[in-house]
């Protein structure tokens, strides 16, 4: 797992809202991958690499890798990589290279040139672009669309979109479509393009990309395969105005998503735990953010607790009240791309009554 992509939002005295996200790229995973065979040696193995978009400090770039050598990838950057990241369909899994690294997944071998690659840019991130809005005006169609290999019932696959409308994109499909997905470099934004929900519904339509960007498509999975667990919604007591609060958090966010057509998220009792310690220490501590005093984010804390998770992220809302705190979230693109995040499945939500009034909320999400 890599270091995570974050955006922070400044906030009101009133209230105070912060977003750190992130993007997978197996940089964890790295020390526990089984063994992947070689693939064979490429004929454009010294081929000219690409030199990217720059992304913010911190943030993640994508684009086609041009070489078969990620250590030239790198290298031909006019930024400080921090990670070289490629998505194996087949097996759903990330190979990474690591400037300087003694030991690294993403080798020669399992490079090629037109291989789609996810760049992480070191640093520590900070994020002032907002995600462009959709076109006012219906703009013409370019491009018939590429077609990519299946990859497996709710995987995800890449590459180059061949038109600048996802609809037409998933036309061209022989697989079930769940989302198209394009990151905007400036924002560090996924937007997302849902064919099953109402047009209004996706941050991607339409004249948002061109025939040559790089687009993730994840396949649609089978009802019986896709559909969570039934979690119950926590019963509040009379006393006990922090599961309230949570209950109407919880119930509230899975409104929002049934309502986009995305399914529920299930309630983790490790990562509400893990979200109720982190609300509760920024109260005793006094301080509003993801890292705490301690230097520990978000994904150390869920790793800390044995939450395993190739995507995962983090809302962070002081609220008058459990419905307060979300309507401000929902009011914020980035935390409301996080509660209608495509790849999340699991949810921690740890909402804590100030002893001087107002709620104070972390939300967790995983895959």
């Amino acid at each position: 797992m890599a270091h995570p992509s974050t955006a922070r939002i400044a906030a009101s005295a009133a209230r105070r809202v912060t977003l750190l996200r992130r993007i997978p790229l197996g940089l964890l995973a790295a020390l526990s991958l089984v063994a992947l065979a070689p693939a064979p040696a490429h004929a454009h193995a010294h081929a000219e690499p690409n030199a990217l978009e720059p992304p913010p400090v911190g943030g993640l770039t994508i684009g086609i890798a041009g070489s078969s050598d990620p250590a030239a990838v790198a290298t031909a950057q006019a930024f400080a990589v921090e990670t070289v990241s490629v998505l194996v369909p087949a097996t759903q899994t990330w190979l990474v290279y690591i400037p300087g690294a003694l030991a690294n997944t993403l080798t020669a071998q399992a490079l090629t040139p037109d291989s789609v690659v996810i760049i992480r840019r070191a640093g520590v991130l900070t994020v002032t672009a907002l995600p462009p809005r959709p076109p006012t005006t219906s703009p013409s169609v370019s491009g018939n669309g590429n077609t990519f290999d299946p990859p497996p019932p709710g995987g995800l696959v890449q590459g180059l979109a061949g038109t600048n409308d996802p609809a037409t994109l998933v036309a061209r499909q022989s697989f079930a479509v769940e989302s198209v997905s394009a990151l905007d470099v400036r924002s560090q934004t996924w937007l997302v393009y849902l064919p099953s929900a109402p047009a209004f519904v996706s941050a991607l339509r339409a004249g948002m990309t061109e025939p040559s960007s790089v687009v993730t498509v994840r396949r649609f999975a089978p009802a019986v395969a896709r559909t969570p667990t039934p979690s119950p919604v926590p019963t509040a007591q009379p006393s006990d105005p922090n599961a309230t609060a949570q209950a109407v958090i919880f119930a509230s966010v899975n409104e929002e998503r049934e309502a986009a057509g995305l399914p529920a998220l299930t309630l983790d009792a490790t990562m509400v735990a893990v979200a109720r310690a982190h609300s509760r220490d920024m109260i005793a501590r006094d301080f509003f953010g993801h890292s705490n005093p301690d230097g520990e984010d978000p994904f150390d804390r869920m790793r800390a607790a044995g939450v395993s998770f190739g995507y995962a992220a983090e809302n962070l809302v002081s609220g008058q009240s459990g419905g307060g705190a979300h309507a401000t979230l929902m009011a914020s693109a980035p935390h409301r791309a996080n509660i209608l995040g495509e790849h999340y499945r699991r949810i921690g939500i740890g909402a804590i009554v100030r002893p001087g009034g107002g709620v104070m909320v972390t939300e967790v999400f995983a895959d």
